[in-house]
């Protein structure tokens, strides 16, 4: 499996030591973290800088592994002219939760309320993975970070939440519904 590391919208796949990519992934909500090595090219021409967005994916079938930012670069020299760059790296959460709320929702539905939050407090993400799953009650964000608007939603609604690789705000029920049993004959019946 072919592995695609993209820094800054250009390929760097040949500057990336493959198998130093490390891809740590948290609760998505807290986000999750990639380290990957680069090496110069002869002489170097390129180097990685802190605040790049990076996008590791396979080629074989474009599924994205890590989108984020480059938030930490370590340079260590290999010889006079070839340098390594370790790169620490934060999925899109972190520019998820750049600008500050400061709003009041009257009632309303919580996918709504979820869609203006992305729409005015963030830039570059989308809203169509997120499900409405009801109206939720006035609510008054006083500067906290969107994840923590959505964190308070997503608690009144049991809801799980999480920024995708690809930008896109995945909101969805936490609740999985299991079939009522009509009845249950204890003689019978095991298994419970």
């Amino acid at each position: 499996m072919a592995v695609e590391v993209a820094v800054a919208g250009t390929t760097r796949t040949t500057n990336a030591r493959v198998d130093s990519i490390n891809i740590t992934s948290t609760i998505r909500a807290r986000g999750s973290y990639a380290s990957v090595v680069f090496h110069s090219s002869t002489p170097a021409t390129w180097r990685p800088e802190a605040g790049n967005e990076i996008i590791i994916s396979t080629t074989s079938d474009a599924l994205r592994h890590f989108g984020g930012t480059i938030e930490r670069v370590v340079e260590r020299p290999s010889n006079r002219l070839v340098f390594q760059y370790e790169c620490d790296c934060k999925d899109f959460t972190w520019l998820f939760d750049r600008r500050m709320v400061a709003q009041t929702y009257g009632t309303s539905s919580g996918a709504a309320i979820l869609a203006d939050i992305v729409n005015t407090y963030t830039t570059g993400f989308s809203t169509s993975g997120i499900d409405n799953l009801g109206n939720i009650p006035d609510q008054r964000f006083d500067y906290v970070y969107p994840s923590e608007a959505f964190n308070s939603i997503a608690q009144i609604q049991q809801a799980h939440w999480y920024v995708d690789f690809n930008k896109t705000v995945q909101y969805f029920s936490a609740i999985t519904d299991v079939a009522p049993t009509t009845s249950i004959n204890f003689d019978s019946s095991t298994g419970f």
